[in-house]
């Protein structure tokens, strides 16, 4: 029996009637410099819309060998933080990264962020 590990760290990203905002975003969390079988990334889209399903299937179409983008429809809840909740909830990842729909991380944010959490003191 095969088992498929889990991702390294689980980006979620809450978005909410913006889907050009959220298609810049993706595209940069799909060029990071992890491998993309470490990350995964989760919209959580807070007001469902088609628009930003879309925007997620056609990543998802555009770059196959990418990381796994997974579009949740957050419909009990109102805000990014609520957005958010659901978002690490649903996470198969032991670390947790959250950015939001507007942001446009650097290549290296996750490895760095992985660097920084695999070094830090355990208590």
């Amino acid at each position: 029996m095969s088992t498929v590990r889990p991702p390294q760290i689980s980006v979620v990203v809450p978005t909410y009637c913006r889907p050009d905002l959220l298609s810049r975003c993706l595209h940069a969390l799909v060029r990071q410099t992890l491998f993309p079988a470490d990350y995964e990334i989760i919209v959580c889209d807070d007001g469902p819309t088609v628009q930003a399903a879309r925007v997620v299937d056609a990543i998802r179409a555009a770059m196959p060998d990418g990381p796994m983008i997974h579009y949740l429809e957050v419909i009990d809840t109102q805000g990014p933080a609520a957005a958010r909740n659901h978002g690490w909830r649903w996470s198969r990842a032991a670390a947790i990264a959250f950015t939001d729909d507007d942001t446009v991380p650097d290549p290296g944010w996750l490895a760095a962020g992985l660097q920084a959490l695999n070094a830090a003191p355990t208590r």
